[in-house]
């Protein structure tokens, strides 16, 4: 098994089975671009419950989910 490369919109999967998304993130509380923008575009309660996380600095660090 080898890695594939899928070009599109990472919240409308291609293909059969289970997926793996790899990505890195900052926590500059942005949400507007790359992985998190398109989450947020798709569901934007998703953008509100991470400002409110970020908020909350004894409960957002590195490692966090």
């Amino acid at each position: 098994m080898g890695i594939s490369y899928v070009v599109g919109d990472v919240t409308q999967p291609q293909g059969e089975g289970l997926k793996i998304v790899a990505h890195v993130c900052n926590d500059a509380n942005g949400f507007g671009a790359g992985v998190a923008g398109a989450i947020a575009r798709r569901w934007p309660e998703v953008k509100g419950a991470y400002h409110a996380w970020h908020a909350n600095e004894e409960n957002f660090s590195l490692g966090m989910v």
